[in-house]
Order: C-alpha cells, then sequence, then structure tokens
C-alpha cells in the first residue's frame, strides 16, 4: 500500500513509489495509472487491488480518448510498478488498509495530516479475537494447496465495530475479506427472511426431497440431508436447498435479493450489481451471479445478531489529537432493517454449535460432493464470525491431505478459535469473596448461640 497526499508532492512520491521516476518522466500509460487511484490511493493501489486500479485506468484513458487528448489507446497496456517491500506484510498490513481508509474517507485525515500532527488512532480491534484469527489461519493454512486462500472478519453486533480481520493473504496483494466471492448456500438465510417479510409463517409446507427441477433449473441437497416433508424453520436448520429455492420462487427473486440488501449485502461491487443484472432461482443456494465480500456476510449476520437492527461496520473508534482531544468520534448510523420478531425466528431456526447459531455453506463443484467455496458463519450476542475459503478460481479445493474441503472442517475450526479466544477473554469474572467475619459465621444449632437474643423465637400458628 502506497499513500499520496493530492498536491504536487504527493503526485512526485507516487511516481517514485511505484515507477522509480520524477513525475515529469511518467508515460502517459503511468500517469493515468496515477490519475486513476489518486482520489482513493489506499483502496485503489495495485498492489492492494489490482481489478479496481485497472478499472480506474481504463476510465482514465477513456476520458482521455473521448476528449480528443489520446489518440493511441489501443497501444497502451497497464503499467508494471515496482515491488513493494513486504516485510510488514499481515493481517495487521490489511487492516491498516482499511483504517487509513476509513480515516481518509470519514474524518477527513489523510495519512500525511496523520503523521505530521501525532495523531492517536484508536481501532475497535480486539486484541483476543485478532490473535486468535491469525493464530489459526497460520496453523490452518500451513502446507495447505498454493491456490488455496481464506479470509474471515467478526464484528461486534451492536456497533458494527470490526473485532478481528484477515484478508487471507500477506498484507500485500488482493484482501479477500473485501473480494467479491460465491456466496453459497449461507444465502438460503435470506430467503427465509423474504419470506417472512412477506409474511410466511415458520411452519410453511415445503417440499425438501431431492434433486428437483424449480423454474426450470436443477437443485439438490448437500448428500444425507433429506426434508420431507419440510417446513420453513426446517429449511434454516439443516440446509434443504430445494426447499430455499422452491421458497425463493415463491417470495420471488427480487425479495430475496432486497432481504439481503437490507441485511447489510452490498448492492454494488465494483461498480456492478452484486448478484448480476437479471438474477434467476439460483440465488437461493448463492448460485448464478451471486456475489459477497466476507466483510458482508458477516454484516448481514450481525443484523440478524442484532434484532434486526443493522449498524455501520468500522475499523476506527476515535481519533485523539497529542493533547488528548477528540478530533473523530465513530458516531455511524444505524437502522432497523427488518422487525426483530424475524431476526428472533431465524436465530431459532439455524444450526446450534457451542451456544452460537450458526449457517455453513457451501458452492458446490459438480455432482461429486466436492466444493468450490466453503463458508461458515455464525454468532452469539456479542460477536459474529464470517470464514470463508476458496481458489481465485471455480475448482474443487481439497486440504493438504487430499480431502474435499468442507464448511465444518478448516474453516470451522477458523471460526471456533476466533470465537473461543474472544469468550475466554471476555467472560464474565467470578466475583472473589471476602472471607465471613466471625460474628456471621454459621452457628451449629447443637451448640449455644453466642447471643440467643439475636435469634427470633419460633411462633407456632394453629
Amino acid at each position: 500500500m502506497v499513500y499520496f497526499g493530492r498536491g504536487a508532492n504527493g503526485i512526485q512520491a507516487a511516481a517514485q513509489a511505484y515507477f522509480g521516476k520524477n513525475v515529469q518522466q511518467l508515460d502517459v500509460s503511468e500517469a493515468a495509472l496515477l490519475a486513476g487511484v489518486i482520489q482513493r490511493p489506499t483502496y485503489w493501489d495495485p498492489d492492494v487491488d489490482r481489478e479496481n486500479a485497472e478499472r480506474r485506468w481504463n476510465f482514465v484513458l477513456d476520458q482521455m480518448t473521448k476528449n480528443g487528448w489520446l489518440t493511441n489507446r489501443a497501444s497502451l497496456k497497464f503499467p508494471t510498478t515496482l515491488p513493494r517491500n513486504a516485510a510488514q506484510s499481515s493481517a495487521r498490513l490489511q487492516i491498516e488498509n482499511q483504517v487509513l481508509a476509513e480515516l481518509e474517507d470519514l474524518a477527513d485525515l489523510p495519512r500525511d495530516a496523520l503523521q505530521q500532527r501525532g495523531y492517536r488512532v484508536i481501532t475497535t480491534i480486539d486484541q483476543a479475537a485478532q490473535t486468535s484469527l491469525e493464530q489459526s489461519v497460520s496453523s490452518v493454512m500451513a502446507g495447505q494447496p498454493d491456490y488455496l486462500r481464506a479470509a474471515a472478519v467478526s464484528l461486534d453486533p451492536k456497533s458494527g465495530g470490526v473485532l478481528a480481520y484477515h484478508g487471507g493473504g500477506n498484507g500485500v496483494g488482493l484482501d479477500y475479506a473485501q473480494s467479491p466471492q460465491d456466496a453459497g448456500t449461507t444465502f438460503g438465510t435470506f430467503v427465509a427472511v423474504a419470506a417472512l417479510r412477506q409474511g410466511f409463517r415458520p411452519d410453511h409446507p415445503l417440499d425438501g426431497t431431492s434433486p428437483r427441477m424449480i423454474d426450470g433449473i436443477p437443485f439438490q441437497n448437500p448428500a444425507g440431508v433429506r426434508c420431507s416433508p419440510c417446513s420453513l424453520r426446517a429449511s434454516l436448520g439443516i440446509q434443504a436447498n430445494t426447499a430455499s429455492a422452491e421458497l425463493a420462487s415463491q417470495v420471488g427473486v427480487g425479495a430475496v435479493a432486497e432481504a439481503a440488501h437490507q441485511l447489510g449485502i452490498a448492492r454494488e461491487l465494483r461498480g456492478k450489481p452484486a448478484f448480476g443484472a437479471d438474477p434467476d432461482t439460483r440465488i437461493a443456494v448463492g448460485g448464478g451471479s451471486t456475489s459477497v465480500r466476507t466483510i458482508d456476510m458477516a454484516h448481514a449476520y450481525a443484523t440478524l445478531a442484532a434484532n434486526g437492527m443493522r449498524t455501520t461496520p468500522h475499523f476506527v473508534s476515535r481519533v485523539e489529537d497529542i493533547d488528548g482531544n477528540t478530533r473523530y468520534n465513530a458516531t455511524l448510523p444505524t437502522l432497523q432493517a427488518i422487525p426483530s420478531r424475524i431476526a428472533q425466528t431465524v436465530i431459532f431456526g439455524l444450526e446450534r454449535d457451542q451456544g452460537a447459531f450458526v449457517r455453513p455453506g457451501v458452492r458446490a463443484f459438480g455432482d461429486g460432493g466436492a466444493n468450490a467455496k466453503a463458508w461458515m458463519v455464525g454468532y452469539n450476542f456479542d460477536i459474529v464470525t464470517a470464514v470463508w475459503m476458496g481458489a481465485d478460481r471455480i475448482i474443487a479445493i481439497k486440504n493438504k491431505e487430499g480431502r474435499d474441503i468442507t464448511p465444518a472442517g478448516e474453516p470451522t475450526t477458523i471460526w471456533r478459535a476466533v470465537m473461543d479466544g474472544y469468550r475466554a477473554a471476555h467472560a464474565p469474572k467470578k466475583p472473589t469473596l471476602e472471607p465471613v467475619p466471625k460474628e456471621l459465621e454459621y452457628n451449629d444449632p447443637k451448640k449455644p448461640s453466642p447471643n440467643p437474643a439475636a435469634r427470633p423465637t419460633p411462633r407456632t400458628t394453629r
């Protein structure tokens, strides 16, 4: 991540950082890159998000061509930037990227101002949860196939503060917590929310037999999942895909999409509709063009954990100047996105795992039981954690032993580590009992009381 200000000095610094040149020596392609990312340098650094950096680069060149300032557009190629020092690469650097971007967007505090004035930034990150997450990801991912990726985000459902964060990379490159991924069957929860918003009852009957054709699309349940007769509530707990697809067909694809958006799933990702231009019934199982980010999945389930109250995910709690005065305090909007009774109905339809409400999910690969993506999302009323695992392309993901990766395996291992780490650090402390004073010690009734008058005389009522 390279940060630069918007003045001449900032552009010169960026030219040196990206290309090792003075600004006067930049060619058109290199200058277009800097012009494209200067608006949001923390987000659009090509080392952080190459896809968005290229999109911005193309936008600048297209505008130059449109205005007649450029005639050789087709011959230009995206420029190669200098490799950045990755010595600090870690989840902590990914958090730093998000913090700096948030300060720029919400607090009007660019990085140069932070450095020059010595502000103190207090984040929402919980040390116990973050440490548990980093240690677990490091352990789980050791020795895994090179193509395997993972990301995890924990939120405080009451405030929206990010408690733990890991983008799965090395801090320099793509942050997978911010990268759109196939939502998989975790989306079945949003189908139930859409139905309940329309007045469907939890015992609404559904056909959970498998396989089935629904709206001309084939659906099947995971191996071993049977739900016939089935109900809305039952389809939540055992992930009956055919029942969820039937329910999505009944309430309408648009209603499912709107329920997901109300809970916290972004409407657009990188300038495109998150669920594609024309989503179909496959949205019930997070299929087709249905894409979400790990941080958005955590956000949506956090809304359920907060009884339907949608918060704003954020990394910064407050900023203080060198004298301790508050320069910025996170007071972000909240909204009662769905009625609390709907959130509670969904909660008690989900599976349970060590006192938390959970929704495992997969994006299947073929019909043989393999998966291309695996999710584990779960929460109690203090913390929600979403874990994603997959690859950069649609392939069957395997672990280092060659076995199929399922939600119950590696994703759940990471999820439990975070939840357990947070719970251990925040468990209520047992009260310390002071020694009982001698005068209040229990007296053996067989022995005379030191002060018989202190004992009440029993009375018999006839």
